[in-house]
């Protein structure tokens, strides 16, 4: 009976960290005020959010046409809880599946890629995404925000490029080079103001190296 019992309570440990693993995978997260990441054992099983520093090359590519389990995105944060939605239609800029985020208030939501990048001073980089949006008083933006040794952000608007809402499809294109010693960036997409926002082809790019 001991041994049963045992059992299955070691089978129940087990899927439960492999469910939590798995949460981890997806970015899903089930509660904005409470979370288990820094307790042992979940600690070591949220994986590994840096990529250290990187050979030139693409980081992120994605035209959101498949469908991922596990995905190159962060959850949405938003200044003003229950505001804004995200989801994926057809309707992008080649007519397949884009990302369509849907807010109802005029204050901003970001969506970050789920990796920072290790970089430093001299490194370029290149970002681009194709986006589309209807509203009033609404823009978006695409760029990186910068941070510290521990990941805490010292700047959101490290390097940002605005998109105003013009009902079709425009391109963000930019180069950017590191001029300051920062450890880390994160590329992120944001927006603010109640409408409707597409975005379709994301590319971000580590052009060069320190000289």
């Amino acid at each position: 009976m001991q041994q049963r019992f045992l059992f299955v309570l070691f089978l129940l440990i087990i899927i439960v960290l492999g469910a939590y693993w798995l949460k981890c995978r997806m970015s899903i997260d089930f509660s904005e005020k409470y979370s288990v990441s820094k307790y042992i054992p979940f600690k070591y099983l949220t994986g590994n959010d840096v990529i250290a520093y990187p050979e030139p090359g693409v980081l992120l590519s994605d035209s959101f046409n498949s469908r991922r389990l596990f995905r190159n995105w962060s959850n949405l944060w938003m200044r003003e809880k229950g505001s804004v939605t995200r989801h994926y239609e057809p309707g992008g800029s080649n007519n397949t599946r884009c990302l369509v985020v849907t807010s109802t208030s005029e204050k901003s939501w970001s969506i970050p890629h789920n990796k920072f990048v290790e970089v430093k001073k001299g490194d370029t980089f290149s970002y681009e995404v194709s986006v589309r949006l209807q509203g009033g008083n609404i823009a978006a933006y695409a760029g990186v925000a910068a941070f510290d040794e521990n990941k805490h952000a010292v700047s959101w608007d490290y390097n940002l490029q605005k998109a105003d809402a013009t009902g079709r499809w425009v391109r963000i294109e930019q180069q950017f080079r590191i001029a300051d010693v920062v450890p880390y960036i994160q590329f992120r997409i944001v927006g603010t103001g109640a409408g409707e926002y597409r975005f379709d082809d994301v590319r971000f790019e580590k052009l060069s190296g320190m000289q």
